[in-house]
């Protein structure tokens, strides 16, 4: 049993969740990773704590690096494992850097605005390298008006689906009717490239991705930070390379900056879910990196929505298993939902149950 008692040493910290899960496995990886994070202390990794971070959290490049920065004797053989994902990851990362440059270079040419978010970038921007962050693919956000002739061009230029058939314009533009974005797979690099329409799955109500495409995208945006922020949110934090990626950015965002995305976050009412985003950092690395945003966030958050967000968020973290075959079901016909993080309204139920099957079946028969 997990109580977040700790949490009530300042006024500010006082949300509590009970979780029904300990996470012994879990503390030590997250523990290992503190040098990379700039946090004190260090546990050294054993063989379950790496195939871990390989397989569940994807924080073995982060892993090396956190090692690196300490003079710990790992087993020789445990070292060279970590070095060999570490190259991995580099080789993974210069692709996709090849793979996003060439294809924003062809949508240029067609004078079609679009912009890399997240990716090998924010890898620099967090840790200070591209190859210290694990990413799967690449994320470019385009113009929505613009995506029928973007997917044209993919298609012309060979790039294929997921499960290696030729792209379909007509058939990921239906696809998009109901979810945010399309995956494709470079040809000559196998990267996979995820066309995003808009970056949130359901942006609240006064968002607008006009912004990314002449703004900086670095932890000098507001705009940018808020959108990492719902992000990893929107995904429960449920790998540890994502909270990774909240503590970096706790500890990195400029005051001015974070002021003005703790004012934003009032503003689309996702107060209460980023609160209980930085109580999640809290609990696993009991550090004072969290406690400006707390204080921030505290006054304009509902105590009962962020608490409902620390379960859930808790629940997905320590999951150690995928979800079952019904659990997914339940999913699909709403009768399991995903907290709203922006604000208390979820969509129709009759409209969400049509959007989630259609998607699911438009997948599945591709």
């Amino acid at each position: 049993m997990i109580l977040l008692s700790h949490l009530e040493s300042r006024p500010s910290l006082e949300l509590t969740a009970r979780v029904d899960y300990t996470f012994p496995l879990t503390r030590r990886l997250a523990d290992a990773l503190r040098p990379a994070l700039a946090l004190p202390g260090y546990s050294r990794p054993d063989p379950e704590t790496i195939a871990l971070a390989v397989a569940r959290h994807r924080v073995a490049p982060l892993l090396h690096y956190a090692r690196s920065l300490t003079d710990d004797t790992l087993d020789p053989v445990q070292v060279g494992r970590l070095e060999e994902l570490k190259r991995i990851n580099l080789r993974r990362s210069m692709r996709q850097k090849a793979a996003a440059s060439q294809l924003s270079a062809r949508l240029r040419t067609l004078g079609i605005a679009a912009v890399v978010v997240k990716g090998s970038k924010l890898g620099e921007i967090l840790y200070g390298e591209e190859g210290r962050r694990h990413s799967k693919d690449v994320d470019i956000l385009v113009e929505a008006s613009a995506m029928v002739e973007v997917l044209n061009m993919v298609a012309a230029y060979g790039y294929r689906t997921k499960q290696r058939d030729a792209v379909n314009p007509e058939h990921a533009m239906r696809i998009l009717r109901y979810h945010h974005e399309v995956s494709v797979i470079d040809p000559r690099l196998s990267v996979e490239i995820e066309l995003h329409s808009r970056l949130l799955s359901r942006p609240p109500s006064g968002w607008s991705d006009a912004c990314f495409f002449s703004a900086p995208l670095d932890l000098q945006s507001p705009e940018y930070v808020l959108y990492l922020l719902l992000h990893g949110a929107r995904s429960n934090w449920m790998r540890l390379n994502w909270l990774c990626d909240l503590v970096r950015i706790a500890q990195l965002t400029p005051r001015d900056v974070r002021a003005t995305v703790i004012d934003m976050a009032d503003a689309y009412d996702c107060s209460s879910a980023l609160l209980a985003s930085f109580h999640l950092a809290h609990a696993i690395w009991p550090e004072d990196f969290a406690e400006a945003w707390i204080d921030g966030l505290a006054p304009k958050s509902e105590r009962t929505r962020a608490e409902r967000h620390l379960r859930v968020f808790l629940r997905e973290l320590l999951r150690e298993s995928p979800r079952s075959p019904f659990e997914r079901l339940a999913r699909r016909v709403e009768m399991v939902r995903d907290i709203p993080l922006c604000g208390t309204s979820y969509p129709p139920r009759l409209r969400a149950v049509w959007d989630q099957n259609a998607l699911w079946w438009l997948r599945k028969n591709h």
